[in-house]
């Protein structure tokens, strides 16, 4: 539901039916999405992307939510760009994905840089979200041998953040972000800032 003037809202409801097409759990899933744009006048246009999920069933880490992470050297627009991928589980959760586009406000005042047409970017992504015991507890610590393995990370009181600034429209097509992680530093193999580059083409 939605147009281009207000926000588009979607829900999604999932259900997995046990011994239904060879389904091993029942389960349910909600999540409702709320994505929007609109010019903030002469300061360029801002864009939102809300999501607020559920899974009240108790079910393995494959069916829990795990936010896309990327450890690539592209960045990607729907995903975590600091973070390691299944780095993080949730059964209740909530994202927001904003990206300020300052258009012309700050480059056009630049004699050199305005015949390139550049644009300066601001972005910044949130996660928050918690995990039940019941389903930490389906999740082994340990293997057969009983060695230590490496599971998902929880998180705390503290959400996922990470902020960046960038600029667009490089050659009409190109695009540079430069990214800083600002919480949970201390797990495993962090980067807490990286540039990344992204490209894009219409037609």
């Amino acid at each position: 539901m939605g147009n281009g003037n207000s926000p588009a809202v979607t829900f999604r409801y999932t259900a997995g039916i046990k011994n239904f097409l060879a389904g091993d759990f029942n389960y349910q899933k909600f999540s409702l999405n709320v994505k929007h744009s609109f010019r903030s006048g002469i300061l360029g246009r801002t864009y939102y992307n809300l999501t607020l999920g559920y899974i009240p069933s108790t079910v393995p880490y494959p069916l829990l939510y795990t936010p896309l992470g990327n450890e690539s050297l592209f960045y990607v627009d729907n995903a975590f760009n600091l973070m390691n991928y299944f780095e993080f589980i949730s059964d209740r959760y909530i994202q927001l994905r904003m990206e300020h586009n300052f258009e012309g406000l700050l480059f056009n005042r630049i004699p050199a840089i305005r015949k390139l047409k550049w644009r300066m970017l601001a972005t910044g992504k949130i996660f928050y979200g918690d995990v039940s015991n019941e389903n930490l507890a389906l999740t082994s610590s340990v293997d057969d041998a009983g060695n230590e393995l490496q599971t998902f990370n929880r998180l705390n009181r503290v959400p996922y953040v990470e902020l960046g600034y960038g600029i667009d429209n490089i050659f009409r097509f190109g695009r540079i972000d430069f990214i800083h992680r600002l919480t949970y530093l201390k797990n495993p193999q962090v980067t807490p800032f990286a540039v990344k580059i992204s490209f894009w083409f219409s037609l």
